[in-house]
């Protein structure tokens, strides 16, 4: 057999090593001569390439691709290496996903040994990658930098995003994280409910309690809350700057103004201070004043009283209720009082007497009263309840009268022995006397002389029942049509 020309050598073929190093054999199977020396394989740059055994680097083989071989165990990561034990090319547990713990490489450097990484876990109270917030550990995250004002910050339970549920915005008319309130909305509590008497409650500018500021306590003699008064502070008030003239103001044990010692002088009411108003003088009269006749009234002020319409019989000048005073006439004369010639002349008692007057149809008849005349009746057709009333205006040709008959013919008299029916008889609103029917009665004549005379020449006439007939007691009634009236001239 002939041999074939060329190179003798063989190529070695790589085998790994338990080490992770790797050897060559003969391909021949013939093994090796013993007498050649393995040629050092080329990197890319054409230079020898090596690698290191447990005896220092070595020269490597070339791989099928015609690049070094990378050598595993020499920690650091080469071509083809993910890691190379101690060299992890920068990672770690937690950039592999983890939550922590030590990254290893894997003994043949083609991956990374995880298995003392720890896994992260939701609920564990520490933020890990993948995770918003756990538990407790919000990553420095609060209400207030998500936005809100106030409140507790919480996680999700499932540890991807933030739960606001209880973080609040102070002026959206919503009660939420930490607040008692928020503008108009106080949840039911008012001034009372917080122990106060009085006030309107509001909400404090950081919505996180209630303002009580407005709130009051009646009793412990301050203004506040809605109080005008406390006690003995009147808050500056007196009965003036109430609208009153006088008196001393007050206050109430509701913290309210007690007004019922203050006056309004004008109003026909004594009060306050007052002595008098306008024509109420209590129990004082000209006569009390030490006058003979007249009105006594009240001053300007309500502070005293005005006697210059009470009049002093005797002193020969015309004052009070006088129509004369001695010889002083009042510049009157018969004549200018329409009564005709004669000397007119005046009474002992300041009232004119007409004796020396040619006075036509002295006295003066007038009809009252008659179905013309206004009238007032509470019950029925007879005036029997008090203060049911007749009334009429009668024109006379006396100025002034001195005395008034009346005549009342009674009709309709259903009285018993226990009713009576007593009626007030008064002249221009002035009360000359009264008359009273009984059972039976048929005709009630009656004189009234007066203190001093009245003025007219309209005089107005007006009988009231001054309380009613008891019951079953029965009632009378007047005769329109003759019934009457006498004027004398006063």
């Amino acid at each position: 057999m002939l041999l074939a020309c060329g190179d003798d050598t063989t190529v070695p073929a790589e085998t790994a090593n338990d080490d992770g190093t790797t050897s060559s054999s003969d391909t021949t199977g013939g093994g090796s001569s013993g007498d050649e020396t393995p040629t050092p394989a080329e990197d890319s740059t054409g230079e020898p390439s090596t690698s290191s055994t447990s005896e220092g680097p070595t020269t490597t083989d070339v791989d099928s691709s015609g690049g070094p071989m990378a050598e595993c165990g020499n920690d650091v990561v080469e071509d083809g290496e993910v890691c190379d034990g101690a060299d992890l090319a920068g990672e770690d547990c937690i950039s592999q996903g983890f939550k922590g713990g030590e990254l290893g490489c894997a003994p043949n450097c083609a991956g990374y040994d995880t298995a003392t990484c720890s896994v992260a876990t939701c609920g564990d109270d520490a933020v890990t990658e993948g995770e918003v917030c756990d538990g407790t550990d919000f990553g420095g995250a609060t209400c207030q930098s998500e936005g809100f004002d106030n409140g507790t910050l919480s996680c999700a339970l499932d540890c991807t995003a933030f739960d606001t549920d209880e973080c609040g915005i102070c002026g959206d008319v919503i009660v939420q994280g930490e607040e008692a309130c928020d503008t108009l909305v106080f949840l039911g509590e008012t001034c009372e409910s917080q122990g106060f008497t009085s006030g309107e409650i509001s909400c404090a500018a950081d919505c996180l309690s209630l303002d009580t500021s407005t709130c009051g306590m009646c009793g412990n003699d301050l203004v506040d809350g809605a109080e005008t008064c406390d006690g003995t502070d009147l808050d500056a008030q007196t009965c003036l700057t109430q609208g009153f003239t006088s008196g001393a103001l007050g206050c109430q044990e509701e913290c309210e103004f007690d007004t019922s010692g203050c006056g309004l002088c004008g109003n026909d009411v004594i009060d306050g201070t007052e002595m008098c108003d306008t024509t109420q003088t209590g129990a004082e009269t000209c006569v009390t004043q030490g006058f003979d006749s007249g009105t006594l009234m009240c001053d300007a002020t309500c502070g005293g009283f005005d006697t210059s319409v009470c009049g002093t019989c005797g002193n020969g000048v015309v004052d009070g209720h006088e129509a004369c005073d001695g010889v002083n006439l009042n510049g009157n004369t018969c004549a200018s009082l329409g009564l005709g010639g004669g000397d007119l002349a005046c009474q002992a008692s300041c009232s004119y007497d007409f004796d020396g007057c040619d006075i036509p149809g002295l006295p003066e008849d007038h009809n009252f009263p008659t179905p013309a005349d206004p009238r007032m009746i509470t019950s029925g057709t007879l005036p029997w309840n008090g203060g049911d009333w007749f009334e009429g205006v009668r024109t006379s040709i006396f100025p002034s009268i001195g005395q008034l008959d009346v005549h009342v013919e009674v009709i309709t008299n259903g009285l018993s022995a226990c009713g009576f029916q007593t009626a007030d008889v008064s002249v221009n609103g002035q009360v000359v006397g009264q008359f009273t029917i009984a059972q039976g009665d048929t005709v009630i004549d009656e004189s009234f002389l007066f203190m001093g005379p009245i003025a007219g020449p309209d005089y107005t006439i007006r009988y009231e029942t001054i309380a009613s007939v008891a019951p079953g007691c029965g009632a009378a009634g007047y005769n329109e049509s003759t019934s009457t009236i006498t004027f004398h001239p006063g």
